[in-house]
């Protein structure tokens, strides 16, 4: 004896997110930003630290295997935020921090510029803050924009790769 099964090939129903939801859902977002940000850059100076001693000729396996950890995530949790260049420099550094084949001058230079400009990147605000602030009408929720210059200095001490004591980057970061 056969069945027949009636399938509905209508499409379900799509739920339209109005204005008010979006700003729920998007100031959500901007406070659990507030919550994370302390871890987030506890993960940014640890990259930092891995690649100042990189840059000394003093990176081991452990802080590696660590900044490589630490990028990872903060590539997953900086786009979460609205971050998608940060994401997209920590998972740079991911890959360069990946294996245990010696990090060669190009790459140990790429670190050195990456970190600063996901530094940069990180403390401005997000896409989701920016989204959030045209919905609020203008109202800015931090003093800088993307626009603005931001300038690091990464102190690297003296290496046989580097003429300059210092390294200094300056990153434009334009929509």
């Amino acid at each position: 004896m056969s069945q027949a099964i009636l399938v509905n090939s209508s499409p379900l129903p799509r739920q339209v997110v109005g204005e008010p939801d979006r700003q729920g859902i998007l100031t959500a977002i901007a406070k659990i930003w507030e919550r994370s940000k302390a871890t987030t850059f506890a993960r940014v100076v640890i990259l930092e630290q891995a690649v100042i001693a990189l840059l000394e000729d003093a990176l081991g396996a452990e802080l590696r295997r660590q900044a490589q950890q630490e990028a990872y995530e903060l590539s997953e949790s900086a786009s979460s935020f609205g971050f998608a260049e940060g994401s997209r420099l920590a998972r740079e550094m991911e890959s360069l921090f990946h294996g245990e084949a010696p990090l060669g001058q190009a790459e140990t230079l790429r670190l050195s510029e990456l970190v600063v400009a996901l530094r940069c990147e990180l403390e401005q605000p997000s896409s989701t803050q920016l989204k959030l602030e045209t919905l609020l009408g203008g109202c800015r929720l931090r003093s800088q924009t993307k626009k603005e210059k931001c300038g690091r200095v990464l102190p690297v001490g003296q290496h046989p790769m580097l003429p300059q004591t210092i390294l200094s980057v300056d990153v434009v970061l334009i929509d």
